[in-house]
């Protein structure tokens, strides 16, 4: 076989069905340490019981994911903009997005978005800021607190002024996938949806809006009691 400058060896596997059911066993037999994939829009809103095609294959897999626009020209990452709660994070996914940022030799900046309302803990957060920044002395790492409304929206935006080649997730689902690549941000083209998205996955300990598929699954095995059906006057 000839060699190549910074050859890549592959394998081509082909399995009966679909990929959303093959893909799990892929990954564990073949030990996948990231599965690699181009991104699709989500389906007719009439559909939306589909899981898109990238957030059904992340919620099959437990390793990384990184989705890749189908027009993308290839570049080298230089910087690497990781959206994250400080005070809600695994130190193990935090060595492995600073490992993999280390590895491309990229800056890495780690930047949480909170509300106006949440103000108020602005103390908490900055000090699991020194926290992170022990965990991480001596990479490449800048840190953000980004004051914005609509969570999505801040991200997109700091990650567009940063000129960011990456996004970086570490969720315990896809909900937050799907709503990055949801029909309005494809249409009008949102700087997150033109540059590569790689998802961890991470359970977290705070609760989140109630629409992911964690809460949906927990709210199914421990309905809410209504005090009245039962008879009981508070």
């Amino acid at each position: 076989m000839p060699k190549f400058k910074d050859y890549v060896p592959f394998e081509c596997v082909v399995r009966p069905g679909n990929l959303h059911d093959c893909i799990k066993d892929v990954v564990l037999s073949a030990s996948v340490d990231l599965v690699l994939m181009q991104a699709d829009s989500l389906p007719d809103p009439a559909k939306a019981a589909h899981a898109d095609h990238a957030a059904q294959v992340m919620e099959q897999v437990g390793c990384p994911l990184m989705v890749v626009p189908s027009a993308l020209a290839y570049k080298k990452i230089k910087h690497l903009v990781f959206a994250t709660d400080f005070t809600d994070r695994d130190p193990k996914v935090l060595a492995q997005i600073n490992g993999f940022a280390r590895q491309a030799g990229t800056l890495l900046t780690l930047v949480q978005v909170y509300s106006k309302a949440e103000r108020a803990q602005l103390s908490s957060r900055k000090a699991a800021i020194h926290e992170v920044e022990e965990q991480l002395k001596g990479s490449n790492v800048r840190f953000k607190l980004l004051e914005e409304e609509d969570m999505l929206e801040g991200i997109g935006d700091f990650a567009e002024r940063e000129d960011a080649d990456m996004l970086v997730l570490a969720t315990r689902d896809s909900y937050l996938m799907q709503r990055l690549f949801s029909k309005a941000y494809v249409k009008t083209m949102a700087y997150h949806t033109r540059i590569p998205l790689l998802t961890f996955r991470q359970l977290k300990k705070k609760p989140c809006s109630g629409c992911c598929t964690s809460c949906r699954k927990h709210d199914a095995h421990h309905p809410e009691i209504k005090f009245e059906e039962a008879g009981i006057n508070i």
